[in-house]
């Protein structure tokens, strides 16, 4: 029995959209979990996907020249980065920069599987055989190929299993021949890889390989008994797939993925035989023919279903086929994975959760479960799904982007709106680093400001300014500097307001970005204040000099607050107000001037005058000049309780 392992880090270099992978790159960290990731359209999503397919594809590959092609500069079939420097010379060892390597750790070692141009013993390896048997790679164009047919034909899904089924499947042991190189004569063989079975009844003995040995012809090699006896016996393999196939597909598709009025059908047939001519050996035809015996309670009414059935209920019959040959593979492995490429994309949200359920439900606990996606959508989505069937540690949560550079600019999970700006800035992408600098400060602005003062229109210019206002207001001016707030509003128009750039590549631009970058950890530097209601609007204050020979009494216009700044003592706010009274020397309203109470004219002025505390005081200091400096705690409520007594109430501090 294999250890088990799980992919620790993926690291692709000059493979597909992935450039160099450089000192300063970093891996695609996996830590032993699920992985799902969203990816744009260009953004290396399905570059991933295929280094993994290609890696442990590798693993079960005939010859070590099949895998070295995909990174020789010179073949044509090579999948490096169009980017990619050739070699010097094809055997050059000292320029190992393309190639794709799994770290693979379980709870006592660490080890690797790596593939490049000098690195080819991957298909030596047979814990990695048995993990590409164990694996499976499923994405819209796999499963969109079973129904790649014109309107006029039949459904024969044996290319199909062909190409996606029979290399990954084992037969019961079956004999057929290979021909030994040395002696260029065929030799009997047992295999239980259903793709040689498969191979060689498509193929046959190749006569021109056995270099004219006529005797080996005419005795052993090519009699029609052995070679038919052979090709019985894989029929036979086939049709116990396909009842199983039918049987379990059927299941899946009814009862798990919710299509209960569909049921389809494979039949193997053997439409023609097998035929020798006396140099030549001519393959039997082999069908896979798929049906639909019964749809909505009508029988064998839908002859073309391909072009019958919509797009969500092909999808549907194609992963119930795929999944139920999954159970049956090889589970014996080092590492088992699903990776699963936007493999729902023509289903509508209903059918995307029943596939998520099915999915996460049956192979979550056995398999390592990578899901790629580039509908944003349905990223959102298997996030609550994640939720609702496991723990959310259990996941690598990433996004990727195409950077400017030509580079996939990958995002982990929960990265921060300026973490996320610092990655783009360094990838080139200058506008899409400003994008995330203004999110980052808007987000500030959020966390910032209380939500009865937020502006909803998502204006910052507004946001800006009520933020200047609330600090203001709450007697915490101080605390965002002029400076400050003229770099906020300048650079509200240049960074963040991108359609004024001519070309947001520019060195001009980058210096801006940069700058943004300042204003932001400026602006991330100011403390969130906490607001203690003390006394509500239209409350009553009340003042009183004995010495002086005044009294006052005053309704708040606006709440009077404590504000907690952290680290620092209490403050209060500074809200509006309107006079009710005041007396001196025991005349009401009385005027300095004349010694008397003011006219009724200026009496009703001087109550209409919408002023903030921090101006009451200096007005009363100037008309009754004390001997010490008034102060709010001098203040009381109606009730005749001190500022400070509503202060001790909160937490003891004393005010500033």
């Amino acid at each position: 029995m294999a250890v088990r392992k799980y992919i620790d880090e993926i690291h692709i270099s000059n493979f597909k959209f992935f450039p160099e992978l450089g000192q300063e790159s970093k891996p695609i960290k996996i830590r032993g979990n699920h992985l799902l990731l969203y990816g744009e359209n260009g953004s290396g999503k399905s570059s991933i996907f295929w280094a993994l397919y290609t890696l442990l594809e590798c693993a079960n590959k005939g010859s070590k020249g099949e895998i070295k092609k995909y990174f020789d500069f010179f073949d044509k079939q090579n999948l490096l980065n169009i980017y990619a420097n050739p070699r010097p010379k094809p055997d050059d060892k000292e320029v190992e920069n393309a190639f794709v390597k799994l770290l693979l750790k379980d709870d006592a070692e660490t080890t690797y599987y790596r593939i490049s141009f000098n690195d080819l013993e991957i298909n030596d390896i047979k814990e990695a055989k048995n993990s590409n048997y164990a694996s499976d790679f499923i994405n819209y164009k796999f499963l969109y190929s079973a129904f790649n047919f014109r309107h006029r034909d039949r459904i024969n899904l044996f290319e199909h299993f062909e190409y996606n089924i029979f290399p990954y499947i084992k037969f019961e042991p079956c004999k057929i021949w290979k021909i030994n190189p040395v002696t260029s004569l065929w030799e009997d063989i047992i295999t239980e890889n259903a793709n040689e079975v498969i191979d060689f009844i498509a193929n046959g003995p190749d006569y021109n390989l056995i270099s004219g040995n006529r005797r080996e012809y005419n005795t052993r090699a090519f009699r029609k008994r052995e070679i038919a006896s052979r090709i019985s016996k894989a029929i036979q393999e086939l049709r116990k797939w396909e009842t199983h196939i039918n049987t379990r597909g059927n299941e899946i598709l009814k009862t798990e993925l919710g299509y209960k009025n569909i049921e389809f059908n494979i039949k193997v047939k053997l439409s023609k035989n097998f035929h020798i001519t006396r140099r030549k050996y001519i393959p039997p035809v082999i069908g896979l023919w798929l049906s639909i015996p019964s749809y909505e309670g009508n029988i064998d009414k839908v002859h073309r279903l391909h072009s019958f059935l919509n797009e969500a209920k092909l999808t549907g019959i194609s992963l119930a086929m795929r999944f139920a040959v999954l159970e049956k593979r090889t589970t014996d492995a080092e590492i088992k994975l699903l990776v699963l490429d936007d493999l729902m994309i023509s289903l509508d949200m209903n059918n995307r959760n029943k596939v998520i359920d099915f999915v996460f439900k049956n192979y979550l606990s056995k398999y390592q479960v990578f899901f790629l996606t580039h509908d944003k959508s349905l990223f959102d989505f298997v996030q609550l799904k994640i939720e609702e069937w496991d723990k959310k540690g259990n996941w690598e949560i990433k996004e990727m982007y195409a950077g400017n550079t030509g580079k996939p600019v990958l995002l982990e999970d929960n990265l921060e709106y300026i973490q996320r700006a610092k990655v783009y800035f360094d990838a080139y992408d200058y506008y899409s680093s400003g994008n995330n600098i203004r999110k980052a400060i808007e987000k500030k602005l959020e966390f910032l400001l209380p939500e009865n003062v937020r502006v909803t229109t998502k204006d910052l210019d507004d946001e800006l300014k009520k933020l200047f206002q609330y600090y203001d207001d709450n007697n915490c001016g101080d605390l965002i500097s002029p400076i400050l707030r003229n770099h906020l509003l300048q650079f509200k128009d240049i960074v963040f307001n991108p359609s004024s750039h001519f070309d947001l590549k520019s060195p001009l631009y980058k210096i801006e970005i940069e700058k943004a970058f300042e204003v932001f950890n400026i602006l991330n530097a100011i403390p969130k204040i906490c607001r203690y209601l003390l006394i509500g609007m239209r409350g009553i204050l009340k003042y009183e000099n004995l010495n002086n020979a005044y009294s006052a009494e005053f309704i708040l216009k606006e709440n009077l607050y404590a504000i907690q700044i952290p680290n620092n003592e209490l403050r209060l706010s500074d809200p509006r107000h309107n006079l009710i009274s005041y007396t001196k020397d025991e005349i009401e309203f009385l005027d300095p001037k004349t010694r008397v109470s003011k006219l009724p004219n200026k009496i009703v002025l001087a109550k209409n005058s919408t002023i903030k505390i921090s101006e009451r005081i200096a007005r009363i200091t100037r008309f009754i000049n004390p001997e010490n400096p008034i102060i709010i705690n001098d203040f009381t409520t109606a009730d005749g309780l001190s500022i400070q007594n509503l202060l001790d109430n909160i937490n003891g501090k004393k005010i500033k």
